[in-house]
């Protein structure tokens, strides 16, 4: 898990079950290794990469483009 702020934290829980614990918080699934905050996503390029704060990427994975693209049109929340 990286925080804004201070060192990353090292977690064995898996992401889906990570993600079932921050139902209801604003929060995606983009790629088969990431969760991010929506609140924090600055921009998407070539609907393929996730910009958080301007240096930071994330990749949108295949398997979630269409899920990630339902949000940005405001589909889904």
């Amino acid at each position: 898990i990286h925080l804004k702020e201070g060192r990353p934290i090292l977690t064995l829980m898996s992401l889906k079950n990570m993600l079932e614990k921050l139902a209801g918080l604003p929060f995606q699934r983009v790629h088969r290794s990431f969760i991010v905050p929506l609140h924090q996503v600055k921009a998407v390029r070539n609907k393929k990469i996730i910009l958080l704060d301007g240096t930071t990427e994330i990749p949108i994975g295949a398997s979630y483009a269409e899920e990630v693209s339902k949000w940005l049109k405001g589909d889904i929340t």
